[in-house]
Protein backbone atom coordinates (compact mmCIF):
# COMPACT_ATOMS: atom_id res chain seq x y z
CA UNK A 1 0.00 0.00 0.00
CA UNK A 2 1.35 3.60 -0.94
CA UNK A 3 2.12 5.53 2.27
CA UNK A 4 0.71 9.16 2.68
CA UNK A 5 3.63 11.84 2.51
CA UNK A 6 2.18 13.21 5.54
CA UNK A 7 4.37 16.32 4.88
CA UNK A 8 2.43 17.58 2.12
CA UNK A 9 -0.95 16.74 4.11
CA UNK A 10 -0.44 18.08 7.51
CA UNK A 11 -2.55 21.53 6.63
CA UNK A 12 -6.33 20.42 7.69
CA UNK A 13 -7.22 23.75 8.81
CA UNK A 14 -9.77 24.56 6.20
CA UNK A 15 -10.99 28.10 4.17
CA UNK A 16 -13.56 28.73 2.06
CA UNK A 17 -15.39 31.20 -0.55
CA UNK A 18 -18.94 32.27 -1.32
CA UNK A 19 -20.54 32.69 -3.95
CA UNK A 20 -19.62 36.27 -4.92
CA UNK A 21 -16.79 37.17 -3.00
CA UNK A 22 -13.48 37.52 -4.44
CA UNK A 23 -11.56 34.47 -5.96
CA UNK A 24 -10.19 32.25 -3.21
CA UNK A 25 -10.46 34.68 -0.38
CA UNK A 26 -10.03 32.90 3.13
CA UNK A 27 -12.08 33.70 6.44
CA UNK A 28 -13.23 32.33 8.73
CA UNK A 29 -15.59 29.01 9.20
CA UNK A 30 -18.41 30.84 11.01
CA UNK A 31 -18.80 33.12 7.26
CA UNK A 32 -19.58 30.53 5.18
CA UNK A 33 -22.12 30.18 2.02
CA UNK A 34 -25.06 27.87 1.49
CA UNK A 35 -25.58 24.35 0.33
CA UNK A 36 -28.88 22.99 -1.10
CA UNK A 37 -28.75 21.09 -4.76
CA UNK A 38 -24.98 21.17 -4.42
CA UNK A 39 -22.53 19.86 -7.12
CA UNK A 40 -19.03 18.57 -5.95
CA UNK A 41 -16.20 20.04 -7.75
CA UNK A 42 -12.57 19.92 -6.86
CA UNK A 43 -9.96 22.64 -7.31
CA UNK A 44 -7.20 24.21 -6.53
CA UNK A 45 -7.10 26.56 -3.55
CA UNK A 46 -4.80 29.39 -3.75
CA UNK A 47 -1.33 29.34 -2.98
CA UNK A 48 0.45 26.38 -4.33
CA UNK A 49 1.56 22.37 -3.55
CA UNK A 50 -0.76 19.38 -4.47
CA UNK A 51 -2.17 19.18 -1.27
CA UNK A 52 -4.02 22.68 -1.30
CA UNK A 53 -7.18 21.29 -2.96
CA UNK A 54 -10.90 22.18 -2.31
CA UNK A 55 -13.55 20.89 -2.13
CA UNK A 56 -17.10 23.07 -3.86
CA UNK A 57 -21.10 22.95 -3.87
CA UNK A 58 -23.34 25.04 -5.07
CA UNK A 59 -26.76 25.29 -3.11
CA UNK A 60 -30.54 25.85 -3.46
CA UNK A 61 -33.42 25.85 -1.31
CA UNK A 62 -31.78 27.10 1.89
CA UNK A 63 -34.11 29.67 3.07
CA UNK A 64 -33.64 29.79 7.24
CA UNK A 65 -30.59 30.57 9.28
CA UNK A 66 -29.01 27.62 11.63
CA UNK A 67 -27.06 25.09 8.68
CA UNK A 68 -23.84 23.68 9.93
CA UNK A 69 -21.90 21.38 7.60
CA UNK A 70 -18.74 19.75 8.32
CA UNK A 71 -16.02 17.80 5.90
CA UNK A 72 -14.69 14.74 7.34
CA UNK A 73 -11.96 13.92 7.94
CA UNK A 74 -11.86 17.45 9.09
CA UNK A 75 -12.91 18.85 12.42
CA UNK A 76 -14.26 22.49 11.93
CA UNK A 77 -17.70 23.83 11.99
CA UNK A 78 -19.04 25.75 9.17
CA UNK A 79 -22.27 28.47 9.96
CA UNK A 80 -23.90 28.74 6.15
CA UNK A 81 -25.76 32.01 5.70
CA UNK A 82 -29.37 31.42 4.41
CA UNK A 83 -29.76 32.43 0.69
CA UNK A 84 -25.87 31.80 -0.28
CA UNK A 85 -25.20 30.08 -3.48
CA UNK A 86 -22.13 27.78 -2.68
CA UNK A 87 -19.43 26.60 -0.13
CA UNK A 88 -16.25 25.89 -0.65
CA UNK A 89 -13.32 24.00 1.62
CA UNK A 90 -10.40 24.14 1.00
CA UNK A 91 -6.96 22.83 2.20
CA UNK A 92 -8.53 19.47 1.55
CA UNK A 93 -6.20 16.36 2.44
CA UNK A 94 -5.42 14.82 -0.94
CA UNK A 95 -6.10 10.93 -1.51
CA UNK A 96 -7.93 10.49 1.89
CA UNK A 97 -11.86 10.43 1.32
CA UNK A 98 -14.41 13.41 2.33
CA UNK A 99 -17.61 13.36 3.88
CA UNK A 100 -19.81 16.29 3.81
CA UNK A 101 -22.56 15.87 6.80
CA UNK A 102 -24.98 17.91 8.27
CA UNK A 103 -24.26 19.05 11.67
CA UNK A 104 -26.85 21.34 12.56
CA UNK A 105 -30.38 21.62 10.13
CA UNK A 106 -31.83 25.10 9.96
CA UNK A 107 -34.69 26.50 11.31
CA UNK A 108 -37.47 25.00 10.29
CA UNK A 109 -35.94 22.88 7.51
CA UNK A 110 -34.58 19.93 7.37
CA UNK A 111 -31.51 19.14 5.10
CA UNK A 112 -30.22 16.18 3.28
CA UNK A 113 -27.11 15.33 1.68
CA UNK A 114 -26.58 13.00 -1.41
CA UNK A 115 -23.00 11.95 -3.09
CA UNK A 116 -21.11 13.77 -0.66
CA UNK A 117 -18.86 11.66 -0.05
CA UNK A 118 -15.51 11.58 -2.02
CA UNK A 119 -11.24 11.73 -2.53
CA UNK A 120 -10.19 14.78 -3.36
CA UNK A 121 -7.55 14.62 -6.01
CA UNK A 122 -9.22 11.95 -7.58
CA UNK A 123 -9.57 12.06 -11.62
CA UNK A 124 -13.48 11.32 -10.94
CA UNK A 125 -15.53 14.29 -10.02
CA UNK A 126 -18.52 13.82 -7.80
CA UNK A 127 -21.93 15.27 -7.77
CA UNK A 128 -22.99 15.94 -4.79
CA UNK A 129 -26.56 17.44 -3.60
CA UNK A 130 -27.72 19.44 -0.50
CA UNK A 131 -31.53 19.73 -0.23
CA UNK A 132 -32.85 22.07 1.90
CA UNK A 133 -36.80 21.37 2.64
CA UNK A 134 -39.55 22.84 5.02
CA UNK A 135 -41.05 20.78 8.10
CA UNK A 136 -44.27 22.13 8.92
CA UNK A 137 -45.86 18.84 8.36
CA UNK A 138 -43.77 16.22 9.63
CA UNK A 139 -43.67 16.15 13.56
CA UNK A 140 -46.00 13.52 13.84
CA UNK A 141 -44.23 10.49 15.21
CA UNK A 142 -43.15 9.12 11.93
CA UNK A 143 -39.99 7.33 13.36
CA UNK A 144 -42.16 4.50 13.72
CA UNK A 145 -42.56 4.41 10.07
CA UNK A 146 -41.02 1.50 7.70
CA UNK A 147 -38.67 4.20 5.90
CA UNK A 148 -37.85 6.10 8.89
CA UNK A 149 -40.34 8.61 8.35
CA UNK A 150 -39.81 11.95 6.38
CA UNK A 151 -39.87 14.70 8.57
CA UNK A 152 -38.51 15.83 12.10
CA UNK A 153 -38.43 12.83 14.25
CA UNK A 154 -36.45 11.04 11.70
CA UNK A 155 -33.46 12.90 12.18
CA UNK A 156 -31.23 13.17 15.22
CA UNK A 157 -33.09 15.76 17.74
CA UNK A 158 -29.61 17.34 18.59
CA UNK A 159 -29.12 18.51 15.19
CA UNK A 160 -32.36 20.70 15.09
CA UNK A 161 -31.51 24.25 15.26
CA UNK A 162 -34.17 24.86 18.09
CA UNK A 163 -35.57 28.31 19.44
CA UNK A 164 -36.70 26.95 22.45
CA UNK A 165 -36.99 23.25 23.18
CA UNK A 166 -38.93 20.31 23.22
CA UNK A 167 -39.55 16.10 22.60
CA UNK A 168 -38.08 14.96 19.20
CA UNK A 169 -38.73 17.47 16.50
CA UNK A 170 -40.43 19.80 18.42
CA UNK A 171 -40.22 23.37 19.27
CA UNK A 172 -42.00 25.10 22.31
CA UNK A 173 -41.72 27.97 23.95
CA UNK A 174 -43.63 29.05 27.07
CA UNK A 175 -44.93 32.54 27.62
CA UNK A 176 -45.70 34.13 31.07
CA UNK A 177 -47.22 37.51 32.06
CA UNK A 178 -44.38 39.99 32.46
CA UNK A 179 -46.66 42.74 34.43
CA UNK A 180 -49.84 44.03 35.54
CA UNK A 181 -50.35 45.43 32.29
CA UNK A 182 -50.83 41.89 30.53
CA UNK A 183 -47.35 42.12 28.49
CA UNK A 184 -45.87 38.75 28.27
CA UNK A 185 -41.94 37.63 28.21
CA UNK A 186 -40.19 34.16 27.59
CA UNK A 187 -40.84 32.22 31.05
CA UNK A 188 -37.78 32.40 33.56
CA UNK A 189 -38.54 29.66 35.67
CA UNK A 190 -38.03 26.12 35.09
CA UNK A 191 -40.47 23.66 33.25
CA UNK A 192 -42.91 22.14 35.80
CA UNK A 193 -42.38 18.91 36.20
CA UNK A 194 -45.31 17.68 38.25
CA UNK A 195 -49.29 18.49 38.26
CA UNK A 196 -49.16 20.22 41.47
CA UNK A 197 -46.11 22.46 39.35
CA UNK A 198 -48.07 23.35 36.54
CA UNK A 199 -51.28 24.16 38.28
CA UNK A 200 -48.85 26.82 40.33
CA UNK A 201 -47.80 27.88 37.19
CA UNK A 202 -50.49 28.08 34.99
CA UNK A 203 -52.18 31.90 35.78
CA UNK A 204 -52.67 35.64 34.74
CA UNK A 205 -51.00 36.73 36.87
CA UNK A 206 -47.51 38.48 36.72
CA UNK A 207 -45.01 35.45 36.25
CA UNK A 208 -48.09 33.02 35.43
CA UNK A 209 -48.08 30.72 32.36
CA UNK A 210 -50.67 31.64 30.06
CA UNK A 211 -49.63 30.38 26.95
CA UNK A 212 -47.42 28.20 24.67
CA UNK A 213 -45.91 29.39 21.19
CA UNK A 214 -44.92 26.57 18.65
CA UNK A 215 -41.94 27.78 16.80
CA UNK A 216 -42.49 24.96 14.05
CA UNK A 217 -45.98 26.41 12.86
CA UNK A 218 -46.31 29.78 14.80
CA UNK A 219 -49.17 28.86 16.28
CA UNK A 220 -49.99 30.28 19.95
CA UNK A 221 -51.87 28.13 22.17
CA UNK A 222 -53.78 29.11 25.46
CA UNK A 223 -53.06 27.49 28.59
CA UNK A 224 -54.04 29.59 30.99
CA UNK A 225 -58.21 30.08 30.78
CA UNK A 226 -57.58 27.38 27.16
CA UNK A 227 -61.18 27.97 25.94
CA UNK A 228 -60.93 32.23 26.44
CA UNK A 229 -61.20 34.11 23.49
CA UNK A 230 -60.12 38.14 25.32
CA UNK A 231 -57.04 39.41 24.86
CA UNK A 232 -54.11 37.16 26.65
CA UNK A 233 -50.88 36.77 25.58
CA UNK A 234 -50.80 40.37 23.60
CA UNK A 235 -53.14 39.03 20.78
CA UNK A 236 -56.41 40.65 20.33
CA UNK A 237 -59.65 39.19 21.14
CA UNK A 238 -60.63 38.48 17.67
CA UNK A 239 -57.49 36.74 16.67
CA UNK A 240 -58.04 33.07 18.51
CA UNK A 241 -59.74 30.95 17.33
CA UNK A 242 -60.57 27.27 17.37
CA UNK A 243 -58.26 25.04 15.42
CA UNK A 244 -58.40 23.44 12.38
CA UNK A 245 -57.82 19.95 12.32
CA UNK A 246 -54.09 19.71 11.09
CA UNK A 247 -53.44 22.85 13.20
CA UNK A 248 -54.23 20.89 16.27
CA UNK A 249 -52.98 17.83 14.85
CA UNK A 250 -49.31 19.86 14.57
CA UNK A 251 -48.71 19.12 18.25
CA UNK A 252 -49.65 15.39 18.79
CA UNK A 253 -47.05 13.05 18.44
CA UNK A 254 -48.52 10.06 17.03
CA UNK A 255 -45.36 8.07 18.46
CA UNK A 256 -47.23 8.24 21.64
CA UNK A 257 -50.49 6.92 22.91
CA UNK A 258 -53.13 7.81 25.29
CA UNK A 259 -52.09 10.94 25.27
CA UNK A 260 -50.68 11.68 21.50
CA UNK A 261 -48.97 14.51 22.67
CA UNK A 262 -45.94 15.65 25.49
CA UNK A 263 -48.15 17.78 28.29
CA UNK A 264 -44.36 19.44 29.19
CA UNK A 265 -45.71 22.66 26.95
CA UNK A 266 -49.39 21.90 26.92
CA UNK A 267 -50.52 20.34 29.85
CA UNK A 268 -54.12 22.08 29.25
CA UNK A 269 -54.63 19.09 26.77
CA UNK A 270 -54.75 15.39 27.44
CA UNK A 271 -56.85 12.35 25.88
CA UNK A 272 -60.42 14.09 25.46
CA UNK A 273 -61.92 15.34 22.67
CA UNK A 274 -61.59 18.42 21.30
CA UNK A 275 -63.78 20.84 18.74
CA UNK A 276 -61.96 21.24 15.40
CA UNK A 277 -62.95 23.62 12.48
CA UNK A 278 -63.97 22.37 8.42
CA UNK A 279 -65.51 24.75 5.85
CA UNK A 280 -69.11 23.23 5.66
CA UNK A 281 -70.36 23.46 9.09
CA UNK A 282 -70.53 20.17 9.98
CA UNK A 283 -68.74 20.03 13.84
CA UNK A 284 -65.66 17.72 14.09
CA UNK A 285 -63.59 16.83 16.39
CA UNK A 286 -60.01 15.55 17.13
CA UNK A 287 -59.57 13.01 19.83
CA UNK A 288 -56.41 13.71 21.53
CA UNK A 289 -55.10 10.21 23.12
CA UNK A 290 -54.80 8.38 19.58
CA UNK A 291 -55.54 11.41 16.95
CA UNK A 292 -58.62 10.47 15.81
CA UNK A 293 -60.84 12.92 13.95
CA UNK A 294 -64.66 12.51 13.81
CA UNK A 295 -67.84 14.20 13.62
CA UNK A 296 -69.55 15.68 17.10
CA UNK A 297 -68.96 18.37 19.55
CA UNK A 298 -66.02 18.70 22.05
CA UNK A 299 -64.22 21.13 24.20
CA UNK A 300 -63.12 23.86 23.25
CA UNK A 301 -58.97 24.88 23.44
CA UNK A 302 -57.85 28.23 21.71
CA UNK A 303 -55.06 29.16 19.04
CA UNK A 304 -54.00 32.29 17.72
CA UNK A 305 -53.93 31.66 13.53
CA UNK A 306 -51.26 31.79 12.01
CA UNK A 307 -50.65 31.97 7.94
CA UNK A 308 -47.88 29.15 8.28
CA UNK A 309 -50.20 25.79 7.89
CA UNK A 310 -52.66 27.67 5.27
CA UNK A 311 -52.26 25.49 2.14
CA UNK A 312 -52.80 26.98 -1.22
CA UNK A 313 -52.27 24.89 -4.18
CA UNK A 314 -51.24 25.27 -8.10
CA UNK A 315 -52.07 22.73 -10.69
CA UNK A 316 -48.70 22.25 -12.48
CA UNK A 317 -47.83 20.57 -16.01
CA UNK A 318 -50.17 18.70 -17.57
CA UNK A 319 -54.07 18.36 -16.57
CA UNK A 320 -53.86 14.80 -17.60
CA UNK A 321 -51.33 14.54 -14.83
CA UNK A 322 -53.33 15.34 -12.25
CA UNK A 323 -50.55 17.28 -10.15
CA UNK A 324 -50.85 20.14 -7.50
CA UNK A 325 -47.99 21.87 -5.72
CA UNK A 326 -48.77 23.61 -2.50
CA UNK A 327 -45.37 26.51 -2.14
CA UNK A 328 -46.20 27.07 1.60
CA UNK A 329 -46.11 23.07 2.47
CA UNK A 330 -43.15 22.47 -0.45
CA UNK A 331 -45.32 19.42 -1.30
CA UNK A 332 -46.14 18.09 -4.79
CA UNK A 333 -49.19 16.08 -4.69
CA UNK A 334 -50.34 13.36 -7.72
CA UNK A 335 -54.31 12.69 -7.55
CA UNK A 336 -54.64 10.03 -9.51
CA UNK A 337 -58.69 9.75 -11.27
CA UNK A 338 -59.58 6.31 -9.87
CA UNK A 339 -56.99 5.20 -6.52
CA UNK A 340 -57.14 1.46 -7.04
CA UNK A 341 -57.65 -0.79 -3.67
CA UNK A 342 -54.43 -1.95 -2.75
CA UNK A 343 -53.17 -3.45 0.63
CA UNK A 344 -50.72 -1.03 2.76
CA UNK A 345 -47.48 -2.51 1.33
CA UNK A 346 -48.92 -2.84 -2.29
CA UNK A 347 -50.00 1.40 -2.36
CA UNK A 348 -46.18 1.64 -0.80
CA UNK A 349 -44.88 0.08 -3.81
CA UNK A 350 -47.16 1.61 -6.04
CA UNK A 351 -45.70 4.96 -4.23
CA UNK A 352 -41.97 3.39 -5.40
CA UNK A 353 -42.54 2.40 -8.67
CA UNK A 354 -44.56 5.78 -10.24
CA UNK A 355 -43.45 7.78 -12.58
CA UNK A 356 -44.75 10.99 -13.68
CA UNK A 357 -44.24 14.53 -14.67
CA UNK A 358 -40.72 13.71 -14.71
CA UNK A 359 -40.68 12.17 -11.00
CA UNK A 360 -39.93 9.29 -9.79
CA UNK A 361 -39.48 10.45 -5.99
CA UNK A 362 -43.09 9.71 -4.58
CA UNK A 363 -43.91 8.27 -1.52
CA UNK A 364 -47.23 8.03 0.75
CA UNK A 365 -48.12 10.63 2.65
CA UNK A 366 -47.90 10.65 6.38
CA UNK A 367 -51.35 11.08 8.41
CA UNK A 368 -50.66 15.17 8.96
CA UNK A 369 -49.84 15.86 5.08
CA UNK A 370 -53.25 13.62 4.33
CA UNK A 371 -54.83 16.41 6.75
CA UNK A 372 -53.84 19.44 5.16
CA UNK A 373 -54.59 18.17 1.41
CA UNK A 374 -58.56 17.98 3.08
CA UNK A 375 -58.85 20.00 5.43
CA UNK A 376 -60.47 23.15 3.62
CA UNK A 377 -60.76 25.76 6.14
CA UNK A 378 -59.14 29.34 6.28
CA UNK A 379 -60.95 30.42 3.38
CA UNK A 380 -59.30 27.67 1.11
CA UNK A 381 -62.72 27.09 -0.23
CA UNK A 382 -62.83 28.22 -3.58
CA UNK A 383 -59.50 30.30 -4.31
CA UNK A 384 -56.09 28.34 -3.65
CA UNK A 385 -57.74 25.14 -3.37
CA UNK A 386 -57.18 21.91 -5.45
CA UNK A 387 -60.42 21.42 -7.44
CA UNK A 388 -63.20 19.65 -6.18
CA UNK A 389 -63.21 17.64 -9.62
CA UNK A 390 -59.60 16.47 -8.70
CA UNK A 391 -60.28 15.20 -5.08
CA UNK A 392 -61.54 11.70 -4.50
CA UNK A 393 -65.09 11.72 -3.65
CA UNK A 394 -66.97 11.68 -0.19
CA UNK A 395 -65.94 8.56 1.41
CA UNK A 396 -68.35 5.56 0.84
CA UNK A 397 -67.39 1.81 2.62
CA UNK A 398 -63.57 1.27 2.14
CA UNK A 399 -63.27 4.61 0.28
CA UNK A 400 -60.27 5.84 2.94
CA UNK A 401 -56.65 6.58 2.10
CA UNK A 402 -53.54 5.47 3.46
CA UNK A 403 -51.33 7.04 5.05
CA UNK A 404 -47.14 6.14 5.97
CA UNK A 405 -48.16 6.90 9.75
CA UNK A 406 -48.14 3.89 12.19
CA UNK A 407 -50.89 3.83 14.58
CA UNK A 408 -49.43 3.64 18.11
CA UNK A 409 -51.78 1.95 20.82
CA UNK A 410 -51.40 -0.90 18.12
CA UNK A 411 -49.96 -3.34 20.48
CA UNK A 412 -48.77 -6.21 17.29
CA UNK A 413 -44.62 -6.48 18.15
CA UNK A 414 -43.71 -6.20 14.58
CA UNK A 415 -43.61 -2.74 13.25
CA UNK A 416 -44.40 -3.59 9.29
CA UNK A 417 -47.80 -5.19 11.06
CA UNK A 418 -48.87 -2.63 12.97
CA UNK A 419 -52.03 -0.65 12.05
CA UNK A 420 -51.30 2.26 9.58
CA UNK A 421 -53.51 6.05 10.10
CA UNK A 422 -55.56 6.44 7.23
CA UNK A 423 -58.10 9.74 6.24
CA UNK A 424 -61.81 9.38 4.61
CA UNK A 425 -62.90 12.27 2.94
CA UNK A 426 -66.93 13.11 4.07
CA UNK A 427 -69.23 15.51 3.73
CA UNK A 428 -67.95 19.25 5.18
CA UNK A 429 -64.54 17.17 6.06
CA UNK A 430 -62.95 14.38 7.08
CA UNK A 431 -62.27 11.99 9.23
CA UNK A 432 -59.50 9.19 10.28
CA UNK A 433 -59.26 5.65 11.19
CA UNK A 434 -56.78 3.01 11.87
CA UNK A 435 -56.43 -0.40 9.68
CA UNK A 436 -54.46 -3.28 9.78
CA UNK A 437 -52.07 -2.73 6.58
CA UNK A 438 -53.29 -6.07 4.93
CA UNK A 439 -56.78 -4.97 4.90
CA UNK A 440 -57.82 -2.38 1.34
CA UNK A 441 -57.30 1.24 1.58
CA UNK A 442 -56.83 3.59 -1.04
CA UNK A 443 -53.83 5.74 -2.24
CA UNK A 444 -53.10 9.34 -3.03
CA UNK A 445 -49.00 10.32 -3.42
CA UNK A 446 -47.00 13.17 -2.61
CA UNK A 447 -42.95 14.15 -2.89
CA UNK A 448 -41.12 16.75 -1.38
CA UNK A 449 -40.19 19.82 -3.67
CA UNK A 450 -36.67 20.37 -3.63
CA UNK A 451 -34.58 23.62 -5.25
CA UNK A 452 -35.52 25.35 -7.76
CA UNK A 453 -38.79 23.83 -8.10
CA UNK A 454 -39.88 25.22 -4.18
CA UNK A 455 -41.44 29.50 -4.86
CA UNK A 456 -39.45 31.90 -4.23
CA UNK A 457 -41.03 33.99 -0.73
Amino acid sequence: MKKLNMKKAVRTVPCFVDAGQGPRQRSSPLLGGLLLAASLGLSACGGSGASNLSVSARVEGLREAGLVLSLTPQSAAFAIAPNASSHTFFDVVPNFSHDITVRKHPLNQLCQVVNGRGTAGSAAAQGASIVCQRTLLNDTGSELADDGGEGRDAVVASTLTKVGSGDKGFDFTRLCVKDAGGAVEVCKGPLPKSTADVNAAVSADPGGWVCTRDNVTGLVWRVHDPAGNDGLCGIPAGEWFLPSSHELASVLDLGRFNPALSQDYLPHLGSENYQVTMSGGTFFYLQAGDGTVAKGLALPVMVARSKALTSSFTQVSKPEDRLFVSGSLELMWHLPASPAQATYEQARSDAAALKVGGHNDWRLPNQKELMSLFDRDHGCVTEGCVPLAYLPPDSAAGEAFWSSTVFAGDVIPANSDKSRWLLAPVAGGFTTEFRSPYLSGRAIFVRNLSGDEVPGP
